[in-house]
């Protein structure tokens, strides 16, 4: 399922990097923590996958912070106002700073907590996205930004319907893939007792 994701995060980049320039070793693992701390965040707290969170993480990713593409590993992403990481959450209506959301796993968390919230409060789907871009309020831009994230959800959608597990994309990014670094062991006492 992981090859499924980044062939999704590669998708999404594709409006703004021709795809044969993301199909690379380096930006494959580069995704690589993204993609794995999405998928947990969707399978773990629950033990079922829901595919329609898992493409709402991924579309509200790419609008937020393009899957901070263009920054450096330890580098976070932090808006005008405030927002950081990749998913663009505002440290005061969470419990951690901004430097938490440097790991996309707490980011990811963070993400799926705040979009159940405001799932259950407002409902229906252009609604409740267009407040977690703007609080309690919806302007025009919040729900510009709505329809982007529904945009992105629908580019992926056929992604995570197809019955072939393997397909020509997720094959070849599972070669890449199995060459990239392993990564550090995480702290699991530490990273949930910040």
């Amino acid at each position: 399922m992981v090859y499924k994701v980044i062939w999704a995060i590669l998708l999404l980049l594709s409006e703004e990097v021709p795809l044969e320039d993301l199909l690379t070793k380096d930006t494959i693992c580069k995704m690589k923590p993204i993609a794995d701390a999405t998928l947990y965040n969707v399978v773990y707290p629950t033990h079922w996958y829901d595919s329609d969170m898992l493409q709402t993480l991924l579309a509200v990713a790419h609008v937020e912070s393009r899957f901070t593409y263009n920054q450096e590993p330890d580098e976070i992403l932090i808006s005008p106002k405030g927002a950081c990481g990749l998913f663009q959450a505002i440290p005061k209506f969470t419990e951690y700073k901004c430097k938490d959301f440097l790991h996309p796993l707490r980011a990811g968390m963070v993400a799926v907590e705040h979009i159940e919230y405001i799932q259950e409060r407002w409902g229906k789907e252009d609604i409740h996205l267009c407040h977690y871009n703007s609080g309690n309020r919806c302007n025009r831009y919040s729900r510009k930004y709505a329809e982007d994230i529904i945009k992105a959800k629908e580019a992926i959608k056929h992604i995570f319907t197809e019955d072939d597990f393997f397909t020509v994309e997720t094959v070849y990014i599972s070669l890449i893939y199995s060459q990239c670094p392993k990564g550090q062991k995480i702290d699991w006492k530490k990273f949930f007792n910040p």
